[in-house]
């Protein structure tokens, strides 16, 4: 995980390019995993852009098995 932090800023965004030899998965299955709250949502920019917020890829980095969308999102609106 210490190689992701170098390349992931936090706060920062990435794209799926940036991100994917870091998390080793298809895009098909981390779309799936986003789908069901598992992983981290994407970021729509355009019509063709996604991009994924790095605080949360390293989250999920850190626990693949244990991350869960709805609980990152209530910790943020805690913190604010």
């Amino acid at each position: 995980m210490s190689e992701a932090k170098q390349v992931l800023a936090v706060p920062g965004l990435s794209a799926w390019k940036t991100i994917q030899p870091h998390v080793r998965c298809s895009y098909g299955f981390w779309k799936a995993k986003s789908r069901a709250g598992l992983a981290p949502r994407a970021h729509p920019m355009s019509k063709r852009m996604v991009l994924f917020n790095n605080a949360e890829v390293l989250i999920w980095i850190g626990d693949p098995s244990g991350y869960n969308q709805a609980e990152v999102d209530a910790k943020r609106k805690a913190e604010d």
